[in-house]
């Protein structure tokens, strides 16, 4: 039984290894998203002052 609990200790120990890495691939892959998403609303913001300049230089010619 010693050789059997050794073994179950083993296992139970690579399976926390392994959930580790896979809990760390989430966080960077959570930071990865955070830091896309952010570069898309700066985008967007870009976008609206671009339109809110079209709209200007539009009613100017009206």
């Amino acid at each position: 039984t010693g050789q059997l609990n050794d073994e179950m200790q083993q296992r139970q120990a690579v399976m926390v290894q392994s959930t580790s890495g896979r809990l760390n691939e989430v966080d960077s892959l959570q930071q990865d998203i955070q830091n896309a998403v952010n570069k898309l609303r700066h985008m967007i913001d870009e976008c609206n002052a671009q339109i809110s300049n079209l709209e200007a230089i539009i009613a100017s010619l009206d």
